[in-house]
């Protein structure tokens, strides 16, 4: 069985939180990490796309290694472009800026597609507010810890999503010592922000103000 990295095995098990998907699409695979163990897993065809041919390669050049390449289809192509419709019921964008992942949404979607596993590098808050905007809801996030550094995952299905600004900045998350790591986090973050903002002179937008204080009201409680 191939071994995952702690966020790869968080995005492939959260992928599988209702059962292995029989269809998946992973976009930027790099490697091909996760499709060959979700082909390991059991899914039934797994399609592994990237932008780059170099990548695509080391993708097939994997599912070779470890025995998956009828079930494994590697595809150079922009985001979702090379999917078709009914191919893929869960699909997976990981491992890149919020912005990106929604561009590839905006742009193509095959139907048959039930939900999606979402794991921005950056801009959270810009991919959140465009899935609530956009008819989806995230059904569950879930925090990992990679190399010192805190990743948010996302499970999407569609329906009614959450417009609270806190849990569009920070996310929907259940409680637990590595959230309390990541507010932590986020609050020396924000406290940086807010001082360059009064030392330049200027006024911090209550907005910023807010969060700071809900912050700290979920460090004082915990």
């Amino acid at each position: 069985m191939i071994e995952l990295t702690p966020r790869l095995k968080t995005i492939a098990d959260l992928a599988c939180l209702n059962g292995v998907p029989t269809t998946v699409c992973d976009v930027g695979t790099d490697h091909g990490y996760i499709p060959v163990y979700l082909a390991q897993l059991g899914a039934e065809h797994v399609i592994a796309t990237d932008i780059s041919a170099p990548s695509a390669q080391k993708a097939i050049d994997n599912a070779t290694k470890y025995s998956v390449s009828e079930i494994l289809s590697v595809r150079v192509g922009d985001g979702l472009n090379t999917v078709k419709h009914n191919e893929a019921e869960c699909v997976i964008i990981a491992g890149m800026g919020g912005l990106m992942i929604t561009k590839i949404l905006s742009a193509y979607i095959p139907k048959g597609v039930k939900n999606l596993v979402l794991q921005p590098m950056r801009s959270g808050y810009e991919l959140r507010q465009y899935l609530v905007d956009n008819g989806f809801s995230i059904t569950k996030e879930v925090l990992c810890e990679d190399d010192n550094r805190i990743y948010n995952i996302m499970l999407v299905d569609y329906g009614t999503g959450d417009n609270n600004d806190f849990n569009l900045n920070y996310g929907k998350i259940d409680r637990s010592p590595l959230y309390y790591k990541y507010i932590e986090k986020r609050k020396i973050s924000l406290s940086k922000k807010i001082d360059g903002i009064i030392t330049g002179g200027g006024i911090p937008d209550s907005i910023l103000v807010k969060r700071l204080t809900q912050l700290d009201e979920i460090l004082e409680g915990r």
